[in-house]
């Protein structure tokens, strides 16, 4: 593991580290591939609302919340 992720979830704290170097307008897809509690994708899209969030998980409950937010 890099040493710039402190820890496992909550990527919320990491998000200005995740995507410093990223610049987001560029693209129309983007593939959150740890969804969790999906902050990062929601944060995406409140910056970005035409970006497509491809959300990855195993956790079934946290797609219906995701389907249910959007």
């Amino acid at each position: 593991m890099s040493n710039w992720i402190s820890y496992t979830g909550s990527k919320k704290n990491e998000y200005k580290k995740i995507f410093k170097d990223v610049d987001l307008s560029l693209y129309t897809d983007v593939v959150d591939l740890f969804g969790g509690s999906g902050w990062v994708s929601l944060r995406i899209l409140s910056l970005f609302p035409k970006i497509n969030i491809h959300l990855n998980d195993t956790d079934k409950e946290l797609f219906e919340l995701w389907k249910y937010l959007q």
